[in-house]
């Protein structure tokens, strides 16, 4: 944005300016502990690397390995999460266009004018109705003003606008990368991820920033959730050894 930089807003924007610790775990190679308090919220820092695609991700992966590997997936999560969100809304079409008939709208589209409608002030006009279909609303819209969505609209994926044969691009931090790399996994994590647009906004590149899930004391280690669906690579076991009560034994 065009404000200054000494905003407060531009947390993800600024240098590292927590005392961070790296530190050898005993069964999980390095990570990462802080050296002072940090309040709930905080942001911690970002996970930087090489911008590969999936393609030269894959290749790279087999020959390198792919512990560092993180995809860019903000379009896959949200969709995910949003997976049946308007699966219990039941639209009835038919109805719809009965009641925007009734309420005065004429072809062109336009509302009529609402205030001539006395069944829309409530104690006036028609007499109140236990049925909610024969109830009428302000917001109610005109038979040419609804549109019917489509069953292939509400599939066609985000990521698919973009062009043909576009897939997740990925952050390798092997070889090139900050101290974010060194962050492990936790089953009950005290840092959470959260995408951030700087220098762009589009959805394939956002920035993946670090934050203070909770409040954490010094000298603990700072762990996120990779998120990993077990038995998802084939013919690959991952085994936790996070150590929290609520550890799934398994990332893949």
């Amino acid at each position: 944005c065009s404000c200054r930089k000494t905003c407060i807003n531009r947390v993800a924007q600024r240098p590292l300016h927590l005392r961070l610790q790296l530190f050898r775990t005993e069964r999980r190679g390095w990570g990462i502990r802080c050296l002072d308090d940090i309040p709930k919220g905080q942001f911690i820092c970002v996970y930087a690397g090489q911008l590969l695609t999936e393609q030269e991700a894959n290749e790279d992966g087999k020959q390198f390995g792919d512990e560092y590997l993180a995809e860019l997936d903000l379009i896959e999560s949200i969709e995910q999460a949003k997976d049946g969100y308007e699966s219990d809304v039941d639209i009835d079409i038919d109805h719809q266009s009965d009641i925007s008939q009734s309420s005065g709208s004429d072809d062109s589209g336009e509302f009529s004018d609402i205030s001539e409608s006395k069944s829309l002030v409530p104690g006036q006009g028609h007499e109140n109705k236990n049925d909610s279909s024969e109830k009428l609303s302000a917001h109610t819209l005109s038979s040419t003003a609804v549109r019917i969505i489509q069953k292939d609209d509400c599939q066609k994926k985000t990521r698919e606008l973009y062009g043909p044969n576009e897939h997740c691009y990925v952050m390798d931090a092997k070889s090139t990368g900050n101290i974010g790399r060194y962050l492990n996994h936790c089953c009950k994590p005290n840092v959470f991820v959260q995408n951030i647009f700087v220098d762009t906004q589009d959805l394939r590149f956002p920035w993946v920033g670090f934050f203070a899930h909770v409040f954490i004391r010094a000298g603990t280690e700072l762990t996120w959730d990779y998120s990993y669906q077990v038995d998802s690579v084939p013919d690959k076991k991952l085994f936790c050894h996070c150590g929290a009560k609520e550890c799934r034994g398994r990332l893949l």
